[in-house]
């Protein structure tokens, strides 16, 4: 499969996929969170055993993908859009991972008659919500993650946040709490994500700060919402509240953390999405 192509939105901005798996399988968009890159993905021959055609690519201002300062979440259903376009695609299924979750609902609500499901993994709920005690039961330094972009501006962010990450990523094991491949694969990730500096990532935490853009209810695609019973940084009722407001939804539940080994759900996950061929 491809390793890394471009498309030129209608504003001039580059934006870079990649596409995995099996070459005529189902249309499946994967959205990597926050930070990441197309380069996150499932592993271990999932998308070959679903025969599912996955296409990821790098949200802007990360990887190899132009910035666009001050986006919001449900902008990424015209990058989708066009993507498939480009690649001649039709419908789809989606599926985002941590902050990608939103991203993938947006792509639900804006493009229902090319959606055929969706699935949001290990997703936050809208930091924006009226009716959500969106801190209850996370972690202080969980708390703060959430409240500077809401505080400051993006130079602020890029001294001091970017800096925290950029010592993080470049630690001797970011992520101790995996192993082998999936361990590879996700700094991999992580670390393409920032390799041109922090605007991709600034623009990100302000847009998650902010209304998403769409509601929930607009979200007509079947959904499952999975989240991991360990999570202490998407408590419980983030799940919840996403479960409620999405029409066709039903919570999937996967033992673990946020850094986790999560493929048994994932396995299951992907052949639902897979299920949706026409």
């Amino acid at each position: 499969m491809v390793d890394t192509a471009f498309v030129t939105a209608p504003d001039g901005r580059s934006i870079a996929y990649a596409e995995w798996g099996v070459r005529d399988g189902w249309p499946l968009f994967v959205l990597h969170g926050c930070p990441g890159s197309r380069y996150l993905r499932h592993i271990g021959g999932v998308y070959e055993r679903h025969r599912v055609r996955v296409i990821t690519y790098d949200l802007p201002g990360y990887g190899l993908s132009t910035r666009r300062p001050g986006h919001r979440v449900v902008d990424a259903a015209e990058d989708v859009a066009l993507i498939a376009d480009e690649l001649g695609i039709d419908e789809f299924a989606v599926l985002g991972i941590s902050a990608g979750g939103p991203r993938a609902l947006a792509v639900a609500a804006r493009l229902p008659e090319r959606v055929t499901r969706c699935v949001t993994e290990l997703s936050p709920a809208e930091y924006a919500a009226s009716d959500l005690d969106f801190f209850a039961g996370m972690p202080d330094a969980e708390v703060g993650e959430w409240e500077r972009p809401a505080a400051h501006d993006a130079a602020w962010l890029a001294e001091h946040d970017f800096r925290d990450l950029a010592a993080w990523l470049d630690g001797p094991d970011p992520v101790p709490e995996l192993s082998g491949e999936l361990h590879d694969m996700l700094l991999q990730a992580l670390r393409e994500g920032v390799v041109n500096g922090p605007g991709g990532y600034i623009d990100d935490l302000i847009s998650l700060s902010a209304p998403w853009g769409f509601t929930l209810d607009e979200v007509k695609a079947p959904t499952r919402v999975m989240a991991g019973t360990e999570d202490e940084g998407i408590p419980r009722q983030h799940t919840e509240w996403l479960v409620a407001g999405i029409p066709d939804a039903e919570p999937i539940w996967s033992p673990g953390g946020h850094i986790a080994d999560h493929s048994g759900a994932e396995e299951r996950l992907i052949g639902w999405l897979a299920g949706a061929r026409s």
